[in-house]
């Protein structure tokens, strides 16, 4: 379950980078050479891209592989606490 939520967490700061830089799905695909339909994937956490292609799409962002990661991980973490906080009884 950790993998998918990681998976989900990084689509998730793929797509927050990309509307910042007002990047169309098909520009952000075009400029780190996959198809529009796969960054679509990635952004919805449906697919896990290899990090060959995790550091393309971090450079058509301009930003860092690390970057991106240390951001998906810090979400996931946040997710995990609510997540935990939920299941607790009072």
């Amino acid at each position: 379950m950790a993998t998918q939520s990681l998976s989900k967490s990084f689509g998730e700061v793929v797509r927050a980078h990309r509307s910042v830089l007002s990047f169309t799905q098909e520009l952000l695909a075009e400029r780190a050479g996959v198809h529009a339909t796969y960054i679509g994937m990635i952004e919805r956490g449906e697919r896990n891209c290899s990090l060959d292609v995790a550091s393309e799409i971090a450079k058509a962002l301009n930003t860092s592989l690390s970057k991106l990661i240390e951001e998906a991980e810090r979400r996931n973490q946040k997710s995990s606490n609510v997540l935990s906080r939920k299941g607790r009884r009072s």
